[in-house]
């Protein structure tokens, strides 16, 4: 599955979101909705991050929570829990996160590499550091979040994506 995907964020519009204490962003144009927490279907033998499938208007889709993803700490699901609808690798992948905030518009001197802290799995999939004047925004790539094995079919994702 050879594709180029974007290493380093670009300048830009971002939708962030809210896990546990910290402010995450994906860039805008990899996001095709945004919804309530729906009726959730559990799927055996998934992994732990992959929380079941939704029916979205007659299409399945899977569904990811990025707390377990990410190995943060995971919380009873508020009524502001939602889920965004992103695309990885050609599929519609809804992400579960605490909240939605807002959408930043990022130039280029805004954004800082990510910091190399030992290309682990979970790591991989950021792409950049936004400041802002009172806080950073972690930017992530969505098509990263899911590794090469993971998207081969191998965790069992490929059979609800």
């Amino acid at each position: 599955m050879e594709r180029s995907v974007r290493r380093t964020a670009e300048e830009g519009r971002y939708l962030s979101f809210q896990l546990a204490s910290e402010t995450y962003a994906v860039p805008i144009k990899s996001v095709s909705e945004i919804i309530g927490l729906p009726e959730i279907t559990h799927v055996p033998n998934m992994p732990h991050y992959m929380r079941g499938i939704i029916n979205l208007r007659g299409r399945v889709l899977p569904v990811m929570d990025l707390r377990r993803k990410f190995s943060l700490q995971t919380t009873d699901y508020t009524r502001e829990t939602c889920v965004i609808i992103v695309e990885i690798w050609a599929r519609k992948v809804g992400l579960i996160v605490d909240t939605v905030r807002e959408v930043l518009d990022f130039r280029l001197n805004q954004i800082e590499p990510s910091p190399d802290i030992g290309g682990h799995a979970q790591t991989q999939c950021l792409i950049g550091i936004g400041k802002l004047s009172d806080r950073v925004v972690i930017l992530v790539e969505p098509s990263l979040i899911l590794s090469a094995e993971e998207l081969s079919g191998h965790s069992g994702f490929s059979s609800v994506a």
